[in-house]
């Protein structure tokens, strides 16, 4: 690409933001005079990306408490998610969307505010960030800055400051907060909303998934959840067929692969075989969670959701060399309880030598050096703090 065609959309990109910052601004001086709500709750989810994660725990726990409180969820399509009663949906990026965010006492999201979108927030709104990842393996935020757009770093610091309190899964996660965030707020140490089912419903949430998909109790489920690759997730480059014939052989089951794609990239069309399903499009993923009986993953976070429930992780990284270049690891992979291969030959082998004994040992001393603040109670701290700040009895 040469250096005209690069200023030019480097340009192109600039005015694009200032056009959108400018016409942002005008409605959230237009709509400040307004009176805040006191009852009002607006919720965001992976920038408008439907029902999920840790709001919607939050939010369920708050429908279940049946107080009279004006629910405002934003999406990105109105039409594609399903939503329970006492929910009602905006589009995300509209300026209804910014009457609702100017006249909200409640903010809960679980990734950034754009800086020209969520310019500013009242002074009398308290902004709760539940983040979408709890512990990492994958260096992200202030840790990566230099390999981040500018729009993002901006966006993330002026979000950090907006942030009256930021929730946390575990002692690990709350100094990462304080050290790689930008953040020197509020650190609410109540475990993470969606873990809650994940220690108190694992049984019932398994039923729901077997049945959904329509699958013989006999059968058991690994789970294979790469994370986010730049334009590719390299699914295609397992070897389903041997994995299959080397779980069926080491725990003499017959095994049906769940196929999970990032959020980002779900659209992706991907072949499969008959026996591998492909659950990207299953709104939750906790549930999934519950459902599997291994969970396959490369650098994503979800294995250390799986992690509480003491279920075997297998790492398959085949291109880690190229993945530390782009961000590299908070963790060594030495240091962590879950097997670890870098090619097929590696992985089925970790498969036929697996051994639950060592592994729950090594999982065991893991989760002390975390210290992990989960204990299925989450959600209903959370709910009961947002109410204390609506001032319900």
């Amino acid at each position: 690409m040469n250096k005209e065609l690069i200023k030019s959309n480097l340009l192109f990109k600039w005015i694009t933001i200032l056009s959108a910052y400018i016409f942002f601004l005008f409605f959230h001086i237009l709509f400040f005079p307004f009176k805040i709500n006191n009852r009002k709750i607006v919720v965001c989810n992976f920038y408008g990306n439907g029902y999920g994660d840790n709001p919607k725990y939050i939010v369920e726990e708050l429908l279940k408490m049946k107080k009279s409180l004006d629910i405002v969820w934003l999406v990105s399509n109105k039409r594609e998610y399903k939503f329970p009663k006492g929910i009602r949906t905006v589009k995300i990026f509209s300026i209804r969307s910014i009457y609702e965010f100017m006249t909200a006492k409640i903010w809960i999201d679980n990734c950034r505010k754009y800086f020209f979108y969520n310019l500013f927030k009242k002074k009398d709104t308290v902004y709760i960030q539940t983040w979408h990842g709890g512990i990492g393996i994958k260096r992200s935020e202030k840790e990566v800055e230099a390999c981040l757009a500018k729009s993002y770093v901006w966006s993330a610091k002026h979000d950090s400051k907006m942030i009256d309190y930021f929730l946390s899964g575990s002692k690990w996660l709350s100094d990462d907060i304080k050290v790689n965030f930008w953040y020197d707020g509020k650190i609410e140490e109540t475990g993470l909303p969606r873990n809650d089912k994940l220690i108190n419903e694992s049984k019932l949430l398994k039923e729901k998934v077997y049945d959904f998909y329509k699958l013989n109790n006999n059968m058991k489920i690994v789970l294979f959840a790469p994370t986010f690759r730049k334009g590719n997730t390299k699914a295609e480059f397992m070897d389903f067929a041997k994995l299959k014939t080397a779980l069926n052989k080491k725990f003499d089951q017959e095994w049906v692969i769940f196929l999970r794609l990032h959020p980002n990239i779900k659209e992706l069309k991907v072949d499969l075989p008959e026996y591998v399903i492909n659950t990207s499009f299953y709104e939750d993923a906790q549930e999934l969670l519950c459902a599997a009986d291994i969970l396959i993953t490369d650098y994503s976070g979800i294995m250390f959701d799986m992690m509480l429930l003491d279920k075997p992780v297998f790492i398959y990284a085949n291109d880690i060399s190229e993945y530390k270049r782009d961000r590299n690891f908070k963790f060594d992979f030495e240091e962590l309880p879950f097997c670890y291969a870098e090619n097929d030959l590696e992985f089925i082998k970790n498969i036929e030598n697996f051994s639950e004994e060592i592994y729950w040992n090594d999982l065991k001393k893991f989760k002390e050096k975390l210290f992990l603040y989960e204990n299925g109670t989450a959600s209903i701290k959370v709910a009961k703090k947002i109410l204390e700040i609506m001032h319900f009895k």
